[in-house]
């Protein structure tokens, strides 16, 4: 079962992170764990899509069978990396 564990927005408030926690459990024990991350923006473009947007929508669908990859699964080890590789990040933005 996935559970939303976080949602974080962009400073421009139209893009954000969704974070959630799958885990399929058994008898005995979690038998399947992925965090899912995943991304979404306002794709609007706060004006109606021209005909040349529309059409590179579709050639990315037809040529790659998905109009977007914005979501991404971890295993724990992964996720754990991502975060402390954020923590690194932000740890060097706090000591100056």
């Amino acid at each position: 079962m996935s559970e939303i564990e976080e949602i974080l927005m962009c400073d421009c408030g139209e893009h954000g992170l969704v974070i959630s926690d799958y885990k399929e459990k058994s008898d005995v024990g979690v038998k399947f764990h992925e965090i899912y991350l995943a991304m979404f923006a306002w794709r609007g473009y706060h004006r109606p899509l021209d005909f040349g947007d529309r059409l590179r929508w579709i050639w990315r669908i037809l040529t790659t069978g998905q109009p977007w990859a914005d979501d991404l699964c971890l295993q724990p080890k992964d996720a754990k990396k991502l975060g402390k590789r954020l923590l690194e990040l932000t740890k060097e933005d706090a000591d100056e």
